[in-house]
C-alpha cells in the first residue's frame, strides 16, 4: 500500500508505539499511468538486530524532507520482534 506523506508518518508513530520494528521505507513518484522509485527518500533499517528508536525519527525526517507533491511510500514493519 503506497501511503501519503502524512499517512505515512501516522502509520510509523502508531506502529513505535505497539512495539513493530521498522525494517525500512521505499519511496515513489506517481505520476499518470508511471511509478517511479526513489532512493533519496528511501531507507533500509532491516540489517539492524533490534528495535532502535532512532529509527522511526530518521524514518519521519526523511519523509518530511520529500516533496510534498506526487510522492507516496511504503513502510516495511516486523511485528515479531
Amino acid at each position: 500500500m503506497l501511503l501519503e506523506a502524512r499517512d505515512a508518518i501516522a502509520a510509523i508513530e502508531i506502529g513505535e508505539r505497539i512495539g513493530w520494528k521498522l525494517l525500512g521505507i521505499d519511496a515513489f513518484r506517481v505520476s499518470g499511468k508511471s511509478i517511479q522509485p526513489l532512493q533519496d527518500y528511501s531507507i533500509d533499517f532491516g540489517f539492524t538486530p533490534t528495535k532502535n528508536s532512532s529509527d522511526y525519527r530518521v524514518a519521519v525526517d526523511i519523509i518530511e524532507s520529500s516533496p510534498a507533491v506526487g510522492i507516496y511510500f511504503e513502510l516495511i514493519f516486523d511485528n515479531d520482534l
